[in-house]
This record gives C-alpha cells, sequence and structure tokens, in this order.
C-alpha cells in the first residue's frame, strides 16, 4: 500500500482543480493506494471528487484572495511587475507541516505555491517522497507566477524526487535543473463521448476562464468581430470583477456584441451540450501548460483552430491533428475559419482527427503512468 497525498491550492473551479480531481478519484479506485488531499482555501470542491479533502485550521478566505489580486494588479499597473502576494503563506506552512505529521504518506504531490516550502520539507521528513507538478509553463512560472523566487523555484526542483511537467518543451527545460523531470500529458476530464458535433451549427465553441492576457479574450472579441457574418462564437467561462469589466469593454470597442453568446460558468450537461452545439473550436490563449479544453473539445468531434503555444502545439501533434496558427496573428485565424465555414467535408475531416487524437489521453492510459512513477521513486528509496 503507497500513502500518497494531493496539495492544491484549492478545490474550485479551474483546469488544474479538473485534472486533479480525475487523476485523484482514478487512483482511489486502485487497492494499492490510498489517496488524501490537502487545500489551503476552503470550499465545496467545484468537480466531482471521491475523497473528502482537509482544510487548514484557518483556511485562507476568498476576500484574502480578492486583496491578494487586487495588489497583483496594482503592483503590475503601476510598476510593470507582478508582486508574489499569495496571501498567509507561513500560516499554510505551520498547518500543512502538522497534517503531514499526522497522515505519515509516503509520498507527497504538490502543486502551486507548496512548491516554496521544499527545502523545509526535505529536511522535516527526509524519508517522505516529494513530486512537484507543474501545472503552467515552465516559461510562465518563472517569469510571472514565481518571478520574485525564481531561484527558490529553481533549487525546489533540484530537492523534489520527482518534478511532473506536462509537455516535452517544459520536460526539456526542467531537465536543466533536475535529472528528475518526467512528462506526463493531462487526460481527458470527462468519459469518451458517443454523441459527437453535427457540424450543422453556424456556432464557434470558446471554453475558458475570463483572464483578457492569458487566455487571449482581446484576441477572442477582435476574431469575433471578423468572422462570418452568420457566425457567432459561444463562449463558456468566468473572470474576476476586473476581467469581466475589460471584457464587456472589449465587447464594446469591436463592436462584437452581436457576435458573441456569453453562457458564463458550465459543466457536466450544459457544458456537454456547449460543445455538441458548435461546429468549430477556437483557442486563442498566449500560453498554456497542456490546454484540457482541446481534449474536451476534441472528444466531441470538433474540429480544432489554436494559437501555437507550447502546450497546444502538443495536444495537437505539431498541426497533424488541428489547425495551428501563429500566435497572435488573427487575420490567420480567421482565414482558417473562412475555409472551414465553407467547407463541410473539411470540417468532416477535421473532426476525424479529433476525435482520433482524443484516444491518447484517456483517463486509464494518463493513471498508469502516475502509478508507474510513484512506483518507481518507492523503489528508489529502497
Amino acid at each position: 500500500m503507497i500513502n500518497v497525498t494531493f496539495a492544491v491550492r484549492s478545490i474550485d473551479m479551474g483546469g488544474a482543480q479538473r485534472v486533479t480531481s480525475r487523476i485523484v478519484n482514478q487512483l482511489d479506485l486502485d487497492d494499492k493506494f490510498t489517496i488524501t488531499m490537502y487545500s489551503s482555501e476552503k470550499s465545496e470542491s467545484f468537480f466531482p471528487l471521491n475523497i473528502t479533502p482537509t482544510f487548514p485550521t484557518k483556511p485562507i478566505k476568498r476576500v484574502d484572495m480578492v486583496v491578494h489580486r487586487v495588489i497583483e494588479k496594482a503592483s503590475f499597473l503601476f510598476f510593470k511587475k507582478k508582486k508574489n502576494t499569495y496571501p498567509s503563506l507561513g500560516r499554510i506552512k505551520e498547518d500543512f507541516f502538522n497534517y503531514i505529521i499526522n497522515t505519515k504518506p509516503d509520498i507527497v504531490v504538490l502543486q502551486e505555491q507548496f512548491i516554496l516550502f521544499m527545502e523545509d520539507l526535505k529536511i522535516e521528513f527526509p524519508n517522505i517522497k516529494f513530486i512537484y507538478w507543474a501545472h503552467n509553463n515552465i516559461d510562465m512560472l518563472r517569469e510571472k507566477y514565481f518571478c520574485e523566487t525564481e531561484q527558490l523555484l529553481l533549487d525546489s526542483f533540484q530537492k523534489c524526487d520527482a518534478v511532473v511537467s506536462l509537455t516535452d518543451y517544459d520536460d526539456k527545460k526542467i531537465s536543466n535543473f533536475t535529472q528528475k523531470s518526467y512528462r506526463i500529458y493531462n487526460p481527458l476530464t470527462m468519459d469518451i463521448s458517443s454523441e459527437h458535433s453535427k457540424l450543422d451549427k453556424k456556432i464557434i465553441s470558446f471554453v475558458g476562464r475570463i483572464d483578457i492576457p492569458h487566455k487571449g479574450i482581446d484576441y477572442l472579441v477582435e476574431i469575433a468581430s471578423m468572422i462570418p457574418a452568420d457566425w457567432k462564437i459561444s463562449i463558456a467561462g468566468s473572470g474576476n470583477f476586473f476581467s469581466m469589466h475589460k471584457f464587456q469593454k472589449l465587447i464594446n470597442k469591436y463592436n462584437a456584441k452581436d457576435k458573441i453568446i456569453y453562457k458564463g460558468k458550465l459543466q457536466d450537461k450544459d457544458l456537454s451540450e456547449h460543445y455538441l452545439n458548435s461546429s468549430i473550436f477556437i483557442h486563442t490563449s498566449r500560453w498554456e501548460g497542456f490546454p484540457l479544453v482541446l481534449m474536451e473539445a476534441m472528444n466531441y468531434g470538433l474540429p480544432i483552430v489554436a494559437f501555437n503555444n507550447t502546450g497546444s502545439n502538443e495536444a495537437l501533434s505539431y498541426g497533424e491533428m488541428g489547425l495551428l496558427i501563429k500566435n497572435g496573428d488573427r487575420d490567420s485565424m480567421v482565414k482558417e475559419i473562412v475555409k472551414l465555414s465553407n467547407n463541410h467535408n473539411l470540417l468532416e475531416s477535421h473532426q476525424k482527427k479529433s476525435l482520433n487524437q482524443v484516444q491518447n489521453f484517456s483517463i486509464e492510459k494518463i493513471t498508469i503512468e502516475w502509478k508507474n512513477l510513484f512506483t518507481t521513486i518507492m523503489s528508489d528509496a529502497d
């Protein structure tokens, strides 16, 4: 029996949360593993979760996160620099260490801010194996999310028993800092669908957080204003107050109100219908670790048109399984959308590519890779 703890920032809505819940639930089905979870933010799980997480005795409150984001915005606005202000980190550290003492895991899978505890974790718990699961592109981790603690991040990589990234690109870069770098793709986060788009709706779907720079929402709205007159873009996702305000300003700027159908946050049946009721999926992110939404869209047989970044590049097999456009090139993306919209045979051809590609990311296949990693690092202790 191997006892594995996942240490996460939150169990609310988000790509990392979605894939973590999927992996955790699948591992929990195996009698060879005991799975637990520690979340620094207390909330109801947005996604189905078969285990009950543990929260700090004084968990981070939503208001703390709002203040945190306000400081980040102000720092970037006035100093053009992202301030690393993750709230109450010291308080979480003490509580998290007590949690480990009480639960005695064999392996701890760390996410997000927990990597900053790595040096002290190895001193305090030398017999426990620690894995860092990097959910974002390594360049963005260094330049954006850990910009003020970059050296600590890189030093922590060396102290980990494994660092798991989502693409070959990230694996290669991380291997410059540790020999224990592994690449495990994210799995499809829903069951393989027997229903596929009929490709008969003049709707382009988008799924993603309303995060202007990261998800390229400014690109998305501009593209909406340029697509054929009888087509629209249906958007599923939500964002904070600042992002939603800017989103509305962009819609007004590009006169795109009649070209966008905004649906807000969707899940389960509503999300499935969102995909099925469209004929093309568009992905406008400036950067990604490994975009789960591409897997979901392909699961429903949607042709993919995506800006090229390290995540979409590998998810689409370097352009073999979807249309990759130079990042930020809105004109070229619209041209490809026009080609697809005028040619049903071309839509069907790309649908077949999507359905073939998604088979490579089944939850069963990806979970086996995680189990193999756990077994490997535990055998290294012998």
